[in-house]
């Protein structure tokens, strides 16, 4: 299976909430599992996109850096779908998800080479110590 990449990052017509014909059209990509690497820094997501990307388990890097509409379970999801990530980014101070809640003990986080957070207030000592000991 030839493994690809697909980088909407800052894309005009996800900086809003997607319109329906969009979402399903990132829904079918994204449960073809055909992706190795996902960039939508800066995107909208909503809960169709979020859903599917979760059958995206062959992903190798993510990033996510300033994704609005992103929260704890369905990032959680992902994450624990995708297992063989090497890379992921995250971060954005205006953001809904809190990483002591997401990231310790996630299936994804126990592989990745390269954690990036961006622009996190919560993150504490105590939070990045889980993070690496799960």
């Amino acid at each position: 299976m030839v493994q690809q990449a697909l980088n909407l990052s800052n894309c005009d017509r996800l900086r809003q909430a997607p319109s329906p014909q969009v979402a399903a059209s990132l829904a079918a990509v994204f449960s073809r599992n055909t992706l190795d690497t996902l960039s939508l820094d800066g995107c909208r997501l909503d809960p169709i996109m979020l859903s599917s990307m979760a059958q995206c388990s062959g992903l190798r890097h993510l990033s996510l850096v300033g994704c609005a509409s992103l929260h704890d379970a369905p990032l959680r999801a992902v994450l624990d779908a995708c297992d063989r990530l090497q890379y992921l980014g995250l971060g954005g101070a205006a953001l809904t998800w809190h990483e002591g809640r997401v990231l310790p003990g996630s299936t994804a986080v126990k592989h990745v080479r390269e954690l990036a957070l961006y622009r996190r207030t919560n993150l504490t000592d105590s939070v990045s110590g889980s993070i690496w000991c799960c």
